[in-house]
């Protein structure tokens, strides 16, 4: 009698620990998994593409007529040419690091500086999804430095509105849009968009 009270004794037991193994098992895999989400979305970053093809850094160059008003000058408009990198990331950099303005009436009183680069950073869900592609995005390009507009004020922030375009990566040029954006003691007005050859000129960053 003694040995089956033993027995069960032992049954109970052996229960109980198989109970705590399944438990402990439970929590660590349900932590395992946790840590695995955290990880996943931590690491979420844009898709920078170029020609079709994903890239971490693209450059890429925008080009068009923007009108200048500056206080007590007629507006100016003149064909831009802006030079960008754009990296991808959870927050996206849109950098200018060089560009020109072309010839025109008056196109010689604006000028650019880089001896800084113009720099943007916009969060990853700023941007359109890979499935929808075209949208406006705001965005925020700062130090930029163009005379006369920031010549009393210093390098100043401009707002635009971006655009990936068309239903397909790569499938349009990308647009940047400034709609009456302040820079300085100016507003700027007009469309630049990617240059040369599509699909492989092209700069489009989605989610």
């Amino acid at each position: 009698m003694e040995e089956v009270k033993i027995a069960v004794a032992n049954i109970q037991i052996n229960g109980r620990i198989k109970e705590t193994l399944m438990s402990m098992m439970k929590k660590l895999a349900m932590g395992s998994l946790g840590v695995a989400a955290m990880v996943a979305a931590g690491s979420a970053s844009a898709d920078v593409y170029k020609n079709t093809v994903m890239q971490t850094t693209a450059t890429g160059t925008f080009e068009g007529p923007l009108t200048m008003v500056y206080s007590g000058l007629p507006s100016i408009t003149c064909p831009v040419t802006l030079n960008g990198v754009v990296t991808d990331g959870t927050n996206v950099s849109i950098d200018v690091v060089s560009g020109s303005i072309g010839s025109g009436f008056l196109c010689t009183i604006p000028s650019l500086d880089f001896t800084n680069a113009w720099v943007g950073s916009e969060p990853l869900s700023s941007f359109m999804d890979d499935t929808v592609v075209s949208g406006d995005v705001p965005v925020t390009i700062n130090d930029v430095s163009v005379s006369p507009c920031t010549d009393s004020t210093g390098p100043a922030s401009i707002d635009a509105v971006y655009n990936n375009n068309g239903s397909t990566i790569n499938g349009a040029a990308s647009t940047f849009t400034f709609n009456t954006a302040v820079l300085g003691d100016c507003t700027i007005d007009g469309t630049i968009e990617a240059v040369s050859s599509i699909p492989q000129d092209d700069v489009d960053v989605v989610k």
